[in-house]
């Protein structure tokens, strides 16, 4: 307790985000502000290789781990996460981005959109804001087409209709999904740290 286990050094910018392979648990994707991505060998401790890509946000593609989104100004790439080939680049201004299965969501102030990247990166569904500014998103765990954004729930099959919940006194900052437990996690500027279910 209270200690590091592990020292990953390597980058020479802020780091902006990280995320760990769902399949292989010593896998970890970072980035940082001057667009370059790094895949960490956990136990070892060392970036087995590095490229150009996001300097804002990189997501797995939760349960098969095989393509990683990876949001840079105005552009999500879906990168092969064994070849580095990118398979999409999709414009849009984003905030933030999430995956499940072929669907990517982004989110940008003032919309929300869900884009199929089975059917080539197309934007499938689009929710407007609406006057409150989205800030996080992330798809709900058990429900593969539902998407929590800020904490309002959105289910695009049933059209633009969300169901709100008071869930902070300030901007909800990041959201973050358990397939395992089936619960989302909202971090917001009011330091709190709330699950839900």
């Amino acid at each position: 307790p209270g200690r590091a286990v592990f020292n990953l050094v390597g980058h020479a910018e802020h780091v902006m985000s990280m995320d760990f392979h769902p399949r292989t648990p010593n896998l970890l994707c970072s980035c940082d502000s001057n667009d370059e991505i790094r895949l960490w060998n956990v136990k070892e401790s060392a970036c087995f290789h590095s490229f150009k890509g996001a300097n804002q946000q990189v997501r797995f593609q939760p349960r098969q781990g095989n393509l990683l989104a990876a949001a840079s100004g105005n552009i999500i790439s879906v990168i092969d996460v064994e070849t580095g080939m990118i398979h999409h680049r999709l414009e849009t201004f984003v905030r933030y981005a999430g995956m499940s299965g072929t669907y990517l969501v982004s989110v940008s102030e003032d919309s929300a959109r869900i884009w199929s990247v089975a059917s080539g990166g197309k934007c499938v569904h689009e929710l407007q804001s609406g006057g409150n500014k989205f800030a996080s998103c992330t798809f709900h765990p058990a429900y593969s087409q539902v998407v929590a954004v800020n904490i309002d729930i959105w289910n695009p099959t049933m059209g633009n209709k969300t169901w709100s919940y008071q869930a902070h006194q300030g901007i909800i900052s990041a959201l973050a999904n358990a397939s395992e437990t089936n619960m989302i996690a909202s971090v917001s500027h009011d330091q709190w740290i709330k699950l839900w279910k």
